[in-house]
């Protein structure tokens, strides 16, 4: 899993340890939960995508299998809604 790159188009706004992030582009709404929201942190500070699940291992009551597979689906859906760029 390489690095994302972070449209210009995407805002993050924290919700009290939630968030929300907007496509200004297109109007898309899109909710994360706390454990998301630290993920997009992690994405935001260039952190490669490999390495955030050990993060959330050490920051969660998390397995670094769950925590892989957290991962992955979240930079899916956010490739997905053209929150996120890059291969992976």
């Amino acid at each position: 899993m390489p690095r994302l790159r972070i449209p210009d188009s995407t805002l993050f706004r924290d919700l009290d340890g939630e968030a929300m992030l907007v496509d200004v582009e297109s109007g898309k709404y899109f909710g994360l939960n706390e454990t998301g929201s630290e993920i997009w942190r992690l994405l935001v500070e260039g952190l490669p995508t490999e390495e955030i699940p050990s993060r959330l291992v050490e920051s969660f009551d998390v397995t670094l299998e769950a925590a892989t597979a957290g991962v992955e689906g979240l930079v899916r859906e956010l490739r997905a809604h053209g929150l996120a760029e890059g291969e992976g």
